[in-house]
């Protein structure tokens, strides 16, 4: 997978860094992240994520004192139409701890990981080079989706 229109009819996970680009409007994946957003409006696709998104994509915010983004993010990364949030339950925390053990994979990569697989996730969409594929999802690097 390497298109866009690849990705119509999959579920898939969203890492912390596609919210960026999105809410952010990223100079170089702003387009590409709100055709991703406007599949999900339309039913072409089913988005999930993590409730660790949340707090990931909160840091800055909090740390330069931005209301307006902290706003922003909490409203974005809800459940809603398109998008479901996982909470980080035990079952995903044990999984995560595997995942962890097996791959050496850095703890909150392993959370999102372990989440796409307990949501069944086809695609596991980052742009983040240091999150390691594992077997169960296809792992896409933003950076390669084309429009």
């Amino acid at each position: 997978m390497g298109n866009l229109i690849d990705l119509l009819d999959q579920k898939i996970y969203l890492d912390t860094n596609i919210f960026i680009y999105a809410l952010e409007q990223h100079p170089e994946y702003a387009v590409v992240v709100d055709r991703l957003f406007a599949l999900f409006d339309v039913a072409k696709a089913e988005a999930f994520t993590s409730e660790i998104a949340l707090a990931e994509c909160l840091v800055k915010p909090y740390a330069d004192g931005n209301s307006d983004f902290q706003i922003r993010y909490q409203a974005a990364i809800t459940t809603r139409s398109g998008l479901t949030v996982y909470p980080v339950s035990r079952s995903i925390v044990i999984r995560a701890a595997r995942i962890r053990a097996a791959y050496k994979i850095r703890l909150p990569d392993a959370i999102h990981l372990s989440t796409a697989l307990e949501a069944s996730c086809d695609v596991f969409l980052t742009n983040d080079q240091l999150v390691k594929p594992i077997p169960g999802v296809t792992l896409i690097q933003l950076s390669d989706l084309t429009l």
